[in-house]
Order: structure tokens, then sequence, then C-alpha cells
């Protein structure tokens, strides 16, 4: 298949890009800047261009991965999260159903939509209860996705994933940056913010393993939960992380880093995908943690 990624240039942009290509599908990219070779520049947020876009390439999937997304931000500013996140869905939706009606989505959301719970694991049918203004911009999106009924559109809700080329501000990679800075001798100690949380964190490579699986066996109109089905408390998360540093290392906390509306559990249930797909996690938690603090090393 010929398939498009938005947002390719993001830190699962290259993890798809690589696992669709090794399966034998064809993968042009757009970001805003484009590489002259199959990474083309396009402002997803001018509807003009999208429509050029789509005028001058055929594709017979989108994994609509472009967003906003570090919700921190979304605290600063919800209405450009809800605009820009919706805006760029509208202008792809508008170009397909004028151009390439066919065309198929995967339209990359969030397990945040659901927030707080009182049941877990957490399966697709779970309220939805976004808690922060990113994931209420994520939920516009589906809304705006499955608005256009005609357009045959997957939806994914990765729960938390960690791996190598991770934003430095989320956990796992801050954890394992710092540790590689103290390695090194240009930091001291390293700063965490809440620790009693419980997450359920999958591998970037486990997940977009589930999204090709998703393109090529999930069912049109359908919401699918990617997650590891087990949840880590954060103190461990980063008590393993620490047992593979090279030397010891001081932890100190930083109350600036709580977030205004933390949940303190949050894990979910892969079920469904794995009984349309076969796809379920297979990569080691402990893996995922060192293989981030070796790419972390070598980034520092």
């Amino acid at each position: 298949m010929e398939i498009l990624i938005t947002g390719i240039s993001g830190f699962v942009g290259p993890h798809l890009k690589n696992e669709l290509e090794n399966a034998s599908h064809h993968v042009l990219g757009v970001d805003r800047t484009g590489d002259g070779k199959n990474v083309y520049a396009c402002d997803l947020l001018d509807e003009k261009a999208v429509k050029h876009f789509f005028n001058e390439h055929q594709v017979d999937f989108v994994v609509h991965l472009a967003a906003l997304t570090y919700v921190v931000d979304s605290w600063k500013n919800p209405q450009k999260f809800l605009d820009v996140n919706v805006e760029m869905t509208k202008n792809i939706y508008a170009a397909l159903e004028t151009l390439s009606p066919k065309t198929g989505v995967l339209l990359v959301s969030t397990s945040d939509v659901y927030g707080a719970q009182k049941k877990f694991p957490i399966h697709e049918d779970a309220p939805l209860n976004p808690g922060n203004p990113y994931a209420k911009s994520k939920l516009a999106q589906e809304e705006e996705a499955l608005r256009h009924s005609n357009i045959r559109t997957i939806i994914s809700r990765a729960f938390n994933h960690a791996g190598p080329g991770r934003s430095m501000f989320l956990a796992i990679p801050s954890f394992a940056r710092q540790i590689a800075l103290c390695e090194k001798g240009k930091q001291q100690n390293i700063s965490v913010g809440n620790l009693e949380s419980f997450r359920d964190y999958a591998d970037v490579r486990d997940v977009v393993r589930a999204y090709r699986l998703l393109i090529e066996k999930g069912k049109p109109q359908n919401v699918y939960n990617i997650c590891s089905g087990q949840k880590r408390k954060m103190s461990d998360v980063l008590s393993t992380l620490i047992s593979l540093a090279a030397k010891p290392i001081t932890v100190t906390e930083n109350h600036e880093l709580m977030r205004p509306s933390d949940v303190p559990e949050f894990w979910g249930s892969y079920n469904k995908i794995s009984l349309e797909t076969g796809w379920k996690p297979s990569i080691p938690f402990e893996k995922t943690l060192q293989d981030t603090l070796d790419y972390w090393r070598e980034a520092v």
C-alpha cells in the first residue's frame, strides 16, 4: 500500500516508517519543512495546501500523527491545542472527501481521552472523561473524524509509550537523559515530579507494529486501545532506570514538575486489538528502558 504519515518527523514517525517499509509498504510523509525526498512540506492548517497535496499524491491510507501533544503546554494555551488539532483533521478529511474518498485513515488519538476512571483495566467502551486540554482536543479530533462516515476511519488510543528518540520533556526520557548527564559529570542529581502514580507503558516499536496491523486488519469506524496491559508505579520505573546507571544517582523532587491534574492510576486492556489483529506487546520493559538510556547516552 501507499501510506502517508503526517507528522512523520516526530517521535513515532521514523519508527512507523521503518515498520511499514519492512512490511513492503511504500511510505510518504508530510511535515512543515520536507526533506526533498519522500517527506513533503505541507502546512496541514492550510486547507488549500492540503488539497493540493492530495491532488498530487494518491495514497491508500493516511496515518494522522501530526498534532500538538505536550500536555503541560496545553494548560498554557488550551484554545490553541483545540484549534490546531481539530483544524488539521478537518482539512485532511475535506481533501479526502473531494479527491480521494476511498483512502482510509488511521487517526492516532490518545488514551488521555478516558481521563480518571474507576474500573481497570480500561476498555474501549469506558466513559470518556478527558482531564486536560490536550485530551479534550484529541477527543474533538476523534469526533470530527467520525463525522465523516463515508471515509474509512480507524481510531487508535495508545497509552504511554517509550523508547529511543522520545522527547526529553516526558517522564522516562527525562529520567534517562538526566542519568546520562550524571554519568558524564554534567549534572549532580536528577529532578523528578510525582512518583506515586501508576502508568501503562508500551514500547514505541510495539506501538507502531500495532498501527501497521490496524491499517492491514482493523475494522473501519472502530476504536482500539494499544497498551501493555500492566500498571507500573513511576517510582519503580525510576528505580529500574537507576539500576542501569554506570554510577550512583541522587534523586530530588521538583514540585514544578507536578501536573495540575495527575491521575493516580491509569492502565488499559489490549484485548480488542489482540482478538482482531493478533497484536500483543512483545518487547520487555527492561529493554525499552535500556534502549532509551543508551539513546540518551549518545545524545548528550
